[in-house]
């Protein structure tokens, strides 16, 4: 690879850390407007408003509608099946959750998507690997656990009961870590140069939206609702995954999942600074352990991505 080429690679990376950034200033965004709104009636609304927003600008450029012919149709069908689906689990995973322990815990579940996303590149791009990569997923699974749960006491006989006893937000969580992988895999493996970003955002927004008519649901709109729609329209979901895509496509997959473990790490910061909460010596102990279990991830596994063909 030329030196442009890999100055390139590293800028689409960028573009992964950018996603995640952006991505873990949502606290507090998606449940309060899911209460107001309603899950359907907030989903509908995001994605449609942020379809259109998206369509507008990447479809401005000339080479950008002209690639939408050549997108491949297992890309669209496969990975904009598997977004439409991540979307569904993973707001209806933190729509029905009942206490805060309960929006912990899902929380905690929908965090095994990095490793998983590793794991499912090891296997679809055949990456050669150290056996040390399981042992940074350990260490960064337990930061997580450390920072997400805000350094207190989780009782995990309350866990086992409320899983017991309210499976259905769990198994969700569970389903949308495992879809979110394979789609970040996937996008890298059918996805070539075409944009269809905006093609899963504003599909995902009209099925919800035809569903709005089918639901009864309640709805509270005030500034505080139209600000956060607005906000999760254009950053976490438009520039969010548009970043993302692109970071999958052609950066460093096994390094953006590496960083990926940050999310809950830069989340928290986000929360004590912007939210004034009060922190403790085991969150950043956390924060410690994903740092150096994302580089131990990173570290054990090789890069190089063999072609296309090779992993069919």
């Amino acid at each position: 690879m030329s030196n442009g080429g890999y100055l390139k690679k590293h800028i689409y990376t960028a573009y992964g850390l950018f996603a995640i950034l952006i991505w873990s200033t949502t606290i507090g965004f998606v449940r309060p407007l899911i209460l107001k709104l309603g899950i359907v009636t907030m989903l509908a609304t995001v994605f449609v408003l942020c379809g259109f927003v998206s369509s507008v600008v990447v479809f401005s450029k000339q080479e950008n509608r002209k690639n939408i012919l050549n997108i491949s149709r297992k890309y669209l069908l496969l990975c904009g099946g598997l977004f439409f689906l991540y979307v569904v689990f993973i707001n209806l995973a933190v729509g029905l959750a009942k206490t805060h322990q309960e929006i912990i815990e899902i929380g905690l579940l929908n965090y095994l998507w990095p490793s998983l996303t590793i794991v499912f590149s090891i296997i679809l791009f055949k990456f050669k690997f150290r056996y040390w990569v399981v042992l940074g997923i350990v260490i960064a699974s337990a930061g997580i656990f450390l920072t997400s749960t805000h350094g207190g006491d989780i009782s995990f006989v309350e866990a086992i009961n409320n899983l017991m006893g309210d499976w259905f937000p769990y198994t969700c969580a569970l389903l949308a870590a495992v879809v979110w992988a394979l789609y970040s895999n996937y996008s890298k493996l059918f996805g070539g140069e075409s944009e269809a970003i905006p093609l899963f955002l504003i599909a995902t927004g009209l099925c919800f939206l035809v569903v709005r008519f089918f639901v009864s649901e309640t709805s509270i709109w005030d500034v505080q609702s139209l600000l956060g729609v607005l906000y999760m329209s254009i950053f976490p979901t438009f520039l969010g995954y548009l970043f993302w895509d692109k970071a999958m496509k052609k950066g460093d997959i096994v390094l953006v999942a590496s960083l990926s473990y940050l999310t809950p790490v830069l989340s928290t910061i986000f929360s004590i600074f912007y939210l004034e909460l009060q922190s403790n010596m085991l969150i950043w102990i956390g924060c410690g352990l994903v740092v150096v279990g994302s580089v131990i991830c990173n570290i054990s596994v090789n890069h190089k991505v063999i072609s296309r063909e090779d992993t069919l």
